[in-house]
């Protein structure tokens, strides 16, 4: 899951500093709105049963970036996530998150591409066994990224999970 959240903060660093560097030649406050679809495909495993499966993840994001005259860049990306999966024995998963990110920043950073930014979603995953029984649960997840957006590093990752089993 880290690495679907890298995947996904990195575009909206990307695209907000993008933004907000071309809305701050204004006098007023700029609006900039933009979306984007992502697929990543993941082999995870039930955390409840231990049972591994393969998903698949399309992240709907839509952006919207304000550049104030002040020289603050402020980002929200709204993401819907529906997920697919399959085990080996047949077992289907489907999984959905909506989630918020939020930045606030001023445009002349620690370095001039260096953004820090923080979620937490929560995805809730049904898993429909082979007899046709149902069983749920959650991953909870909240997570700061810096990021240095020109070089695609991170120099501090911090990830919070937890599980919820039904």
């Amino acid at each position: 899951m880290a690495r679907t959240r890298t995947i996904v903060a990195a575009a909206v660093a990307a695209l907000s500093l993008t933004a907000a560097s071309a809305a701050a030649s204004g006098g007023g406050a700029d609006h900039l709105r933009f979306t984007f679809e992502t697929i990543v495909q993941e082999e995870l495993t039930n955390p409840c049963t231990g049972e591994p499966f393969t998903s698949v993840g399309d992240f709907r994001d839509s952006f919207t970036v304000t550049a104030t005259p002040s020289g603050m860049d402020i980002g929200d990306d709204h993401e819907l996530v529906t997920y697919t999966g399959v085990s080996p024995s047949g077992a289907k998963y489907v999984g959905t998150s909506v989630e918020l990110l939020h930045q606030v920043a001023p445009l002349e950073l620690t370095g001039p591409n260096e953004v820090t930014l923080g979620g937490n979603p929560t995805i809730h995953w049904v898993r429909t066994g082979e007899d046709g029984t149902q069983d749920d649960f959650y991953w909870h997840t909240n997570t700061i990224l810096h990021l240095d957006v020109e070089t695609q590093s991170y120099t501090l990752v911090v990830e919070h999970t937890s599980e919820e089993c039904r």
